[in-house]
């Protein structure tokens, strides 16, 4: 996704660079992607891989673009041990 001119196009935006259609943009790092796609859409986003057998669970084919909705819970133990939790609820619609 980064690698699309949509995307260099929207990082050098965020960073007030100037180009036109002859431009070159670089491909931008992650951490700026994520900065500028933050900035123009107010949404976060995060990419992670999941076991297929995850995927195929929730009813999503290989390739498809999907938009879930994540609750994360983090739990610290007395003794130091910290979990994790990640649910997935998928979108209907």
């Amino acid at each position: 996704l980064k690698a699309t001119q949509e995307a260099k196009e929207l990082v050098a935006n965020y960073r007030g660079q100037t180009y036109d259609s002859q431009t070159q943009l670089p491909v931008p790092t992650a951490t700026a992607f994520q900065e500028a796609f933050e900035d123009e859409t107010g949404e976060s986003y995060i990419s992670a891989t999941v076991d297929d057998d995850v995927w195929k669970s929730l009813g999503f084919q290989e390739g498809q673009t999907v938009s879930l909705n994540l609750k994360f819970r983090t739990k610290r133990f007395s003794n130091g041990f910290i979990s994790n939790d990640v649910r997935i609820i998928k979108n209907e619609g």
